[in-house]
């Protein structure tokens, strides 16, 4: 059994020692493992807490773009409005300027003719007028030609 002994003899110094340094660097690792896993707690909770917020932000600005939404909505009906508004008192405006412009071309065609007639009649009186002045030197002349 000596054998044994020393063979045990060996394991305690060599095998012993070296568990001894293995159990303790476990224990080292385990201690590591446990202040990453805690960080990494931390982490998932901030994550989630930061999720959260994002989704909060996310809901108000979904909010907000439907309010702006609807108020883009709401001018883009008043300028609808507002347009067909003008449109028909431009039509209105357009027709009612048509109308008088008609009636001030049918008027300048009524004045065109009365001077077209007023020239026909100066020159009709001026014509007689002529003729009258023609007549009174012959009736001047057969005057004289019976006296």
């Amino acid at each position: 059994m000596e054998i044994a002994e020393i063979i045990k003899k060996a394991f305690q110094e060599w095998v012993v020692p070296e568990l001894s340094a293995i159990r303790s660097e476990i224990a080292e690792v385990k201690g590591r493992l446990e202040g990453t896993n805690e960080r990494l707690t931390d982490l998932q909770t901030q994550l989630a807490d930061q999720s959260r917020r994002i989704d909060e932000i996310r809901m108000e600005l979904s909010e907000r773009i439907n309010e702006t939404n609807r108020r883009i909505d709401e001018t883009n009906k008043r300028i609808d409005d507002v347009r067909t508004e003008l449109t028909e008192r431009i039509e209105s405006v357009r027709s009612d300027l048509t109308a008088r412009h008609d009636q001030l071309n049918q008027r300048m065609d009524e004045l065109g003719r009365a001077i077209v007639r007023r020239d026909e009649y100066d020159r009709t009186l001026r014509h007689m007028e002529h003729r009258l002045t023609s007549m009174e030197h012959q009736l001047s002349d057969l005057k004289r030609r019976v006296a």
